[in-house]
């Protein structure tokens, strides 16, 4: 989820031949709510969520810099349909 104009989502998107949707939040309050907005910058800080169906946030990792993610591994473990 960004911060950045929708406009500028959906360019992103088709640069790289995104075969996901990118979600936008320009006004920041999702990503205030899920406490990841940083008001002084403007920008929300590095973080990986998963939202189940239900819209309930199964797993949240904040990094500690936009290179800082969990692995592939990590987010599959984490994942609602690993369970299944």
């Amino acid at each position: 989820m960004s911060v950045d104009a929708a406009e500028d989502s959906i360019a992103l998107k088709n640069k790289l031949s995104l075969s996901f949707d990118l979600y936008g939040d320009s006004g920041g309050l999702v990503a205030t709510s899920w406490g990841i907005f940083d008001s002084k910058s403007g920008y929300n800080l590095a973080a990986t969520f998963i939202v189940d169906k239900g819209g309930e946030i199964v797993y949240r990792y904040l990094g500690t810099g936009k290179a800082d993610r969990p692995s592939a591994a990590d987010l599959l473990e984490a994942s609602p349909a690993h369970s299944l």
